[in-house]
């Protein structure tokens, strides 16, 4: 499930304006309930692509819903200990009705590139992993202003791969740039079970 604020204009016309483009900007806010499928393929060794088909229901508050299909993508390059993702979000870029005009759902693109080195005891764990990665387009945003974000993070673990402890930085590179940080840690216990706990802080 998921929300997005959505500015929606309230034109009063009269007789004697000269601009009749111009009235009240109300933000309503659209909330579409998704269902997906997902598909992963190795095409060859080190590139793996997956694609979600989506069912979306969704409408503007106060509008009727409507249920359409989007679709979802992405691709991973793995060589050595270096790996390059690409993820593209609402490709298909679905449209819903507010009552005084369509709003749409922006198509959404995001890559990003991780150093994964892997080594006993760790295992596939660690010993650390440093990953950064960045909007490729820009997401309209009319309650705090347009952003495209980037994010950097890393992970080590420690006791012999028993303790893993992290921390991540986040900013919009356009406007205010609403840095939030980020930490946390993971405690390996027997049989599979971790416990994990983390905090995130914006500034």
């Amino acid at each position: 499930r998921t929300s997005q604020a959505a500015a929606l204009a309230t034109v009063s016309g009269s007789a004697d304006r000269q601009n009749e483009g111009s009235g009240e900007v109300q933000v309503r806010t659209l909330t579409t309930t998704n269902i997906g499928v997902t598909v992963v393929q190795t095409v060859v060794a080190g590139l793996v692509i997956g694609t979600t088909a989506r069912g979306v229901r969704g409408g503007i508050e106060h509008s009727d819903t409507r249920t359409t299909v989007d679709v979802d993508a992405g691709a991973m390059v793995s060589a050595w200990d270096v790996r390059f993702g690409l993820t593209a979000r609402n490709l298909r870029q679905p449209e819903f009705e507010s009552g005084s005009g369509m709003v749409k759902m922006h198509r959404q693109l995001r890559v990003g590139a991780a150093l994964v080195p892997r080594a006993l005891p760790a295992g596939v764990h660690g010993p650390f992993t440093f990953a950064i990665d960045a909007d490729l387009t820009t997401t309209p945003d009319v309650a705090s202003g347009d952003r495209r974000t980037v994010a950097a993070g890393g992970e080590y673990w420690f006791a012999k791969g028993l303790v893993g402890g992290r921390a991540g930085v986040r900013w919009s590179t356009l406007g205010d740039s609403r840095r939030a940080f980020s930490g946390g840690v993971t405690l390996r216990l027997p049989r599979s079970v971790h416990g994990e706990g983390q905090v995130t802080k914006a500034t």
